[in-house]
């Protein structure tokens, strides 16, 4: 299968460990995030080759926060 980014988030590479945002939102429960500040953050980033896998990774969370409401 060819490079990208599945619609299920996974752990593409360890750099993304240190991203700011990983950090904020992989200690937080699901159940505790603010849809409309993950929204909010995924809309504020630049759609390209270097943010794709924030980008895919705050999709995946706004996915999983969507299954719990």
């Amino acid at each position: 299968m060819g490079k990208g980014y599945y619609i299920n988030w996974q752990m593409p590479n360890a750099s993304i460990k240190t991203n700011p945002l990983y950090l904020k939102y992989s200690n937080a429960a699901i159940q505790d995030l603010d849809i409309g500040v993950v929204q909010g953050q995924l809309a504020a980033i630049k759609p390209d080759a270097e943010n794709a896998e924030m980008i895919s990774y705050l999709s995946w969370l706004i996915r999983c926060i969507r299954l719990l409401q």
